[in-house]
């Protein structure tokens, strides 16, 4: 967990600001809050500058800045243009209010659902939601064991910079209402 936070904001948010219409497009439309959307493609591929020539990570899985994986949305990634910044968040977005109403249908708490959900954007509903009950810790066996805790930190610090806003010192409250609200748009 020894990220060097600096590094984001010298590699990453250069990109973030020039991009950061499509992440509050998408997140307006999707309601996820867009620093989070942004958190989540720096983490994924360093918003594409950690992806090959082919736009792919993953050793080949993972396509486009959100790191859509072709083992799960193969037949997406087969129609449509994944490879472009707007469509390829776009698919993100979706993925993770389907992994949030995963976990909610499995029987997560409203206020743990964003961090259950998000930590299964990175392994999966079902292996999120177990890691919640038999861990307490849905990033358990995550990459990194802290994928929702490095996307939440990094959300903070991309809306301190594109805000102004002080990172919170009680984050879980603030994603809680967060995903209060994902939850009662989705269901």
């Amino acid at each position: 967990m020894g990220y060097d936070y600096t590094k984001l904001l010298n590699r990453d948010m250069p990109e973030i600001v020039k991009h950061w219409d499509i992440f509050n497009e998408i997140g307006m439309q999707y309601q996820i809050d867009p620093a989070l959307l942004a958190a989540i493609a720096s983490r994924e591929s360093g918003i594409g500058q950690l992806l090959d020539g082919e736009h792919k990570g993953d050793s080949g899985h993972g396509h486009g800045w959100m790191q859509i994986d072709d083992r799960s949305f193969g037949g997406w990634l087969k129609s449509a243009a994944w490879w472009i910044p707007k469509v390829n968040v776009e698919q993100g977005a979706k993925v993770l209010k389907e992994k949030i109403k995963q976990v909610m249908n499995y029987g997560a708490p409203a206020d743990l659902a964003l961090q259950i959900g998000l930590a299964g954007y990175n392994q999966g509903a079902w292996g999120a939601w177990q890691d919640y009950k038999k861990y307490g810790d849905p990033d358990k066996t995550t990459t990194g064991r802290n994928y929702s805790k490095d996307v939440f930190k990094r959300a903070e610090l991309i809306r301190q910079a594109m805000y102004g806003i002080e990172p919170e010192k009680k984050s879980p409250l603030i994603w809680a209402g967060i995903a209060a609200g994902i939850a009662a748009a989705i269901f």
